[in-house]
């Protein structure tokens, strides 16, 4: 699946720290160590320091705006360095229409979880996360699955990440990619134009058009996560300077 991150003795020792996520009647409280969830992100990392913030004195960080199942898999990625994709399913019917919805729910999921974890982690500032994940839905739409298919972004996903993320983040630029080369008029069945970011819609139709006399699909990098992490990578080296 994708590259486990080894994690050392010293991030999971030391003290724990409480995380809140969600609200309202959907909160649920998570103990982290902190050295784990502060050595991957300057945000929390910030938001720990007590002589900046009320939090780094109580050990206890808010994110209302959250939801649990994102956060949870999140820890999953800081525990074990995978994440819960490319699950296959056992038909109960042979019913192709049938097999098709519970695909298709599947697969909405799946890609659903992946796009609310990447927009999570970029905000959180969290890059390694980022790569993993970006690294994952390459995986996820480009590896033939055991049951043989796909998986494809629906227009949520793509909505997500465009809305989550900035004009220059990589996923961005791999999504435009992966519809201009691989788009499948499936992709968008049940969709309407509200259902897609404006910058994406846009994105794809100037690169369609400089893309005409290019050369045929195997070409170009979309099956590839290192060019998109490498322009991640120097996104953050630029930030830095």
């Amino acid at each position: 699946m994708i590259t486990r991150v080894m994690l050392t003795s010293r991030r999971l020792s030391g003290p724990l720290i409480e995380i809140r996520v969600g609200s309202g009647d959907h909160i649920q409280s998570f103990c982290v160590p902190e050295g784990l969830i502060t050595s991957r992100s300057p945000f929390f990392a910030n938001a720990l320091d007590g002589t900046k913030w009320r939090e780094g004195e109580e050990r206890l960080i808010h994110l209302p705006d959250d939801y649990p199942n994102v956060f949870s898999s999140y820890l999953q990625l800081l525990y074990q360095g995978n994440l819960p994709i490319r699950k296959s399913i056992n038909p109960s019917t042979k019913d192709k229409v049938a097999i098709s919805k519970e695909v298709s729910k599947l697969m909405g999921e799946e890609m659903t979880l992946l796009a609310d974890l990447y927009v999570f982690v970029e905000k959180i500032q969290d890059i390694s996360s980022k790569c993993l994940v970006l690294t994952a839905f390459v995986e996820s739409s480009t590896h033939k699955r055991a049951d043989g298919l796909y998986y494809s972004p629906n227009s949520r996903t793509v909505k997500t990440l465009f809305d989550g993320t900035t004009n220059t983040d990589p996923i961005r630029k791999w999504l435009v990619d992966l519809h201009v080369l691989y788009s499948k008029e499936s992709w968008i069945e049940g969709s309407t134009i509200d259902d897609f970011s404006v910058d994406f819609l846009f994105q794809v139709t100037k690169e369609f058009t400089s893309s005409r006399n290019q050369a045929v699909k195997g070409t170009r990098p979309v099956k590839d996560p290192a060019p998109y992490i490498a322009k991640m990578r120097g996104l953050e080296k630029k930030g830095k300077e």
